[in-house]
């Protein structure tokens, strides 16, 4: 069984690495993969969340209170990240896999800013590899995790960015399917245990997308 769902694993990674790809593809999904990302989303979040507490709200205590939720939901969102990286970096150095593209004859990936193919001969390195799991995947499931509970209305959107990011780091040779597949699930099973523990400590006044009872409601208070 283990056997039978390694060898469907490599078959999903050398069709999306080696088959499914395409010069867009080779351009776009770099971009997918970087860290960069990640703090363009969070900004996009402050500066959204921002933009709804200043423009709705005009008296000084409303504008405090939205301010004290912005504050709690960033908290929120920086504690699923760190839960879920922690994690990751451990099981990394546990299992010390090697990726796809230091072991795998035929794997796509960037060298110095090109693509190019592993030969059958390279040798495989003598350092420890760090494949398993992504914390790439797990990384953005968290954040994923943590906004569509702050705010239920962008699940749709929001989980659209993990789903992108694992695929790009088995497009990239960088990880297999199984990797990105258990980053997921630690991802989100970290960022719920963050969310249902802090969410019952703070009350999110005012949140777009969550009416101030059911906030009370998540916060224990009613």
């Amino acid at each position: 069984m283990v056997d039978a769902l390694a060898s469907v694993g490599l078959t999903i990674q050398r069709w999306v690495n080696q088959e499914w790809h395409t010069p867009l593809l080779d351009a776009v999904m770099p971009l997918f993969s970087s860290v960069t990302l990640l703090w363009v989303v969070l900004a996009a979040c402050l500066v959204l969340l921002l933009w709804h507490c200043f423009s709705k709200f005009r008296r000084s205590d409303e504008r405090l209170q939205q301010l004290r939720g912005l504050f709690c939901a960033f908290l929120l969102l920086g504690g699923s990240v760190a839960a879920t990286e922690s994690v990751s970096f451990v099981t990394k150095h546990v299992t010390s896999r090697l990726r796809p593209f230091q072991e795998q004859a035929g794997t796509r990936y960037i060298s110095k800013g090109k693509w190019v193919r592993r030969e059958e001969d390279t040798p495989r390195p003598d350092k420890q590899g760090s494949s398993f799991v992504s914390a790439h995947a797990a990384n953005t499931m968290a954040l994923a995790n943590a906004l569509a509970y702050l705010y239920p209305p962008a699940k749709p959107l929001v989980y659209a960015l993990p789903l992108s990011v694992g695929y790009s780091r088995v497009y990239l040779g960088r990880h297999y399917p199984k990797d990105v597949l258990i980053g997921w699930i630690l991802g989100w099973v970290f960022s719920s245990v963050v969310c249902n523990a802090f969410g019952r400590l703070i009350m999110f006044n005012g949140l777009p997308g969550r009416s101030r009872g059911l906030a009370r409601a998540q916060a224990g208070l009613n």
